[in-house]
């Protein structure tokens, strides 16, 4: 019996909700920060360019200007949805689930001047953005950006010499842009313009 719940348990999944293939796929690109739209565009040609032709991809439809894996708009990020094939037409090992997604990581690794990847969909949609693990470090003593960006560097790259994330420990976090916000509003009244005119 114990040799039995061995076996049996060697056969089952190792993770609590183990990666399926739901007939769909998400990948993303990320250009250097700040890069502009029409430059993401094209990147985004390119990369649906690798999409379409790979085995067991049915459509694919893009969005510009959001990274779905940390939920922000910005000029530098395309999101891919990727459905596939029905399942009885994707017979050959290049059209399975875990081939079309290392061909497109693979492929769209190679687009010069961009990151981009192919990331499974959550388990249970609504939990999580993708499948896999999600990780938010914070910043519980109060210090400042700096602080925070080295600590996160640290995090990642031990996350990193592990097995099952070595391939998978993306960065979203960006200190290296500076946010200035600008309030005219009450100037320009006062001096009996519109706020268009700065």
């Amino acid at each position: 019996m114990t040799v039995l719940a061995g076996l049996s348990g060697k056969a089952l999944p190792t993770s609590f909700l183990p990666d399926e293939d739901q007939g769909f796929i998400f990948a993303g690109v990320q250009l250097p920060d700040a890069a502009s739209l029409q430059r993401t565009s094209e990147v985004a040609r390119q990369a649906e360019e690798i999409i379409t032709k790979t085995p067991g991809v049915k459509y694919c439809s893009t969005i510009l200007g959001y990274n779905m894996l940390s939920q922000v708009q910005n000029t530098y990020s395309a999101f891919f949805f990727i459905s596939l094939e029905e399942w009885s037409k994707r017979k050959e090992p290049e059209a399975q689930y875990e081939a079309i997604k290392a061909s497109i990581s693979k492929k769209m690794a190679d687009i010069p001047g961009a990151i981009g990847f192919a990331f499974p969909p959550p388990a249970i949609m609504g939990v999580g953005t993708s499948g896999g693990a999600t990780f938010i470090l914070q910043d519980r003593a109060g210090k400042d950006i700096a602080f925070l960006s080295e600590n996160t560097n640290k995090f990642l790259a031990e996350a990193r010499k592990r097995p099952e994330f070595a391939r998978s420990a993306p960065r979203s976090f960006r200190p290296c842009h500076s946010s200035l916000w600008m309030w005219t509003g009450t100037r320009c009244s006062s001096k009996g313009q519109h706020r268009g005119c700065v």
